[in-house]
């Protein structure tokens, strides 16, 4: 018998679509919280309209990710722990292996166009739980419409067909 979608993804709003001017606060996904179930899979998307501003090196926006054991202590996450959709592999569309401060996605360059569909970066770490961040750097007079979701998939426990 087939299970409908539903038992192997939960999809989670992280940060309701908006026009920002200065960084969301963290959003911290817990793996492993409902009923004992631990999800072994985090797809992040992220969508970002036309710039508000002409991004740059100073002036930025960008998807920061940290993880935890113990949603404590928080480190960046490394390049081992992060998938990139063939639609945006490392190294175009602003996508990047994670540096120094957890960028997986920088903007810094002008951006006239909104992304025709979310920004998708994988979380493949073994972490229980991973922040996530929308980081504006610089002055943004103007604001940049700005989303993030995750959906968690594949479920250690499945319910009952």
């Amino acid at each position: 018998m087939m299970r409908n979608l539903s038992s192997i993804i939960k999809p989670k709003r992280l940060v309701a679509e908006a026009t920002l001017t200065s960084s969301a606060s963290a959003v911290v996904i817990d793996r492993g919280n409902t009923n004992s179930r631990i999800w072994e899979a985090i797809q992040l998307a992220f969508h970002v309209g036309a710039g508000g501003i002409t991004f740059s090196g100073t002036n930025y926006l960008a998807l920061k990710l940290r993880e935890s054991d113990d949603n404590s202590t928080f480190n960046v996450v490394g390049a081992n722990t992060i998938l990139f959709g063939a639609e945006n592999p490392a190294g175009t569309a602003f996508a990047q292996v994670p540096d120094t401060n957890g960028f997986v996605r920088l903007i810094n360059a002008a951006k006239a166009a909104a992304d025709t569909d979310p920004f998708r970066v994988d979380y493949v770490g073994s972490k229980r739980y991973l922040e996530a961040t929308i980081t504006f750097g610089g002055t943004h007079g103007a604001g940049t419409l700005v989303g993030l979701w995750a959906v968690l998939g594949y479920p250690n426990i499945m319910p009952v067909i």
